[in-house]
């Protein structure tokens, strides 16, 4: 292995590893997914309780 092969490993973990986060951190928030565009509850999963009725 090269070092650019190292570091190119490197940036795909931290990617991965940063996404990985993002995705933990705003599921702990109840933040609801995005793209829902198929999805039946899409314009719902993200209302707080309160809202929904």
């Amino acid at each position: 292995m090269t070092t650019t092969d190292i570091l190119i490993i490197g940036v795909i973990i931290f990617l991965i590893a940063g996404a990985l986060w993002k995705i933990l951190k705003d599921k702990k928030k109840g933040a609801g997914c995005s793209g829902c565009t198929g999805c039946p509850m899409s314009g719902q999963c993200n209302v707080p309780l309160e809202e929904k009725g």
